[in-house]
């Protein structure tokens, strides 16, 4: 039972793109992926993240090598993954 200042986790949206593209990762940044996903869960805004300028909305986590960014819809407590790619791909220009 929750305690009454506690607030209900965020459910999580992930984008059909970004499952098949970690679905080609190994196994060890799928996993880090995967756990640093579900921690947003319950703190959308951990420490190191960023909020994305220009063309890209939304916010950015680092895991390793990999960037995931993400979408947050505080009024229905949804967080939206739309893009995990490496730090060596660069951000897309426009989404």
């Amino acid at each position: 039972m929750k305690s009454e200042g506690e607030q209900k986790p965020f459910d999580i949206l992930i984008d059909n793109k970004v499952k098949k593209r970690t679905r080609r990762l190994s196994r060890g940044d799928f996993e880090r992926i995967k756990k640093a996903i579900e921690r947003l869960r319950n703190n959308p805004t951990p420490q190191g993240y960023i909020k994305l300028k220009g063309n890209l909305e939304g916010f950015r986590i680092r895991v390793g090598n990999h960037r995931i960014l993400y979408k947050i819809d505080w009024k229905h407590r949804m967080i939206e993954i739309y893009l995990v790619l490496d730090r060596k791909e660069g951000y897309p220009l426009h989404m």
